[in-house]
């Protein structure tokens, strides 16, 4: 038979383990509002950080930003153009963006004050984003020229780059107790906790450091759960610790090409 060590597999058979107790007595209709950095929505049910829409369908990020618009629930960008954020704006949403972490520091500067000056809720880092499990660099092969100019994150950099920042700052990967904190004292007001992606083997699941996590940093740091499918899930998840949840690759898929925005909010609502 052979092992797992997919951090997906790893993560799905975890959740499966965690059952639910049922109570029906006295209860009553849940109010889902969530609110983020003084905003309100309908949800915690958030975008992950998404990327390259518009090779999906034309108007993919158009699509995509009005969906979270008709479900009320905050979206978030990973790597993208200055025009693609500004399609989200345009939508009269306030998204969340995670930079990456470039060797040329100039441009995170940049794009931290780009988000902060164009109606940015927050910004954050993928601070695990760089190699595969096979060692090599993350995401698209035929742009390896491009992702090259990702490099390691050292806890001063990260510091610098909190302290530019008008906005919230959210580091996203973490998936220790020892990063949560020096995340916290870099000045991060929020984690993601997640593997992006399975990018290491044998990680363990979000999940399962999540208690942990919510403990060693107290109850002032947002706690985002990235690599939602389901409802069940992003109950576990903040009933676990977690302010909320971020789902991706549920909102990416073929009924998203076809459908765009309708299907999104539907799924958002789905979830929820």
């Amino acid at each position: 038979m052979p092992r797992k060590i997919n951090s997906y597999e790893i993560s799905e058979e975890y959740y499966d383990r965690l059952l639910i107790e049922m109570r029906n007595l006295d209860s009553c209709e849940p109010d889902t509002s969530f609110t983020l950095f003084g905003k309100s929505f309908s949800t915690p049910v958030m975008s992950a950080a998404l990327c390259l829409l518009d090779t999906m369908r034309e108007d993919g990020t158009a699509q995509m930003a009005k969906g979270f618009k008709g479900a009320d629930a905050c979206m978030c960008f990973g790597f993208s153009k200055d025009e693609e954020y500004d399609t989200a704006t345009a939508e009269g949403l306030s998204p969340i963006r995670f930079i990456k972490p470039y060797r040329d520091k100039s441009r995170i500067f940049r794009e931290i004050e780009y988000t902060a000056q164009h109606g940015g809720l927050a910004v954050g880092m993928d601070i695990a984003h760089g190699m595969n499990p096979q060692g090599r660099m993350d995401l698209d092969p035929n742009r390896l020229d491009m992702y090259r100019e990702f490099g390691p994150v050292s806890s001063a950099d990260l510091r610098s780059f909190v302290e530019a920042s008008p906005l919230p700052f959210i580091a996203k990967d973490v998936l220790s107790v020892t990063d949560a904190l020096k995340c916290k004292d870099a000045g991060c007001k929020g984690l993601v906790v997640g593997h992006h992606h399975s990018i290491m083997n044998y990680a363990v699941s979000p999940l399962m450091i999540l208690p942990d996590i919510r403990k060693a940093v107290g109850d002032d740091m947002v706690i985002l759960v990235d690599g939602i499918y389901y409802g069940s899930d992003a109950f576990k998840a903040i009933a676990l610790g977690a302010n909320a949840v971020m789902a991706g690759r549920v909102l990416i898929g073929e009924e998203f090409v076809k459908e765009g925005a309708s299907y999104v909010t539907r799924k958002i609502e789905e979830i929820t």
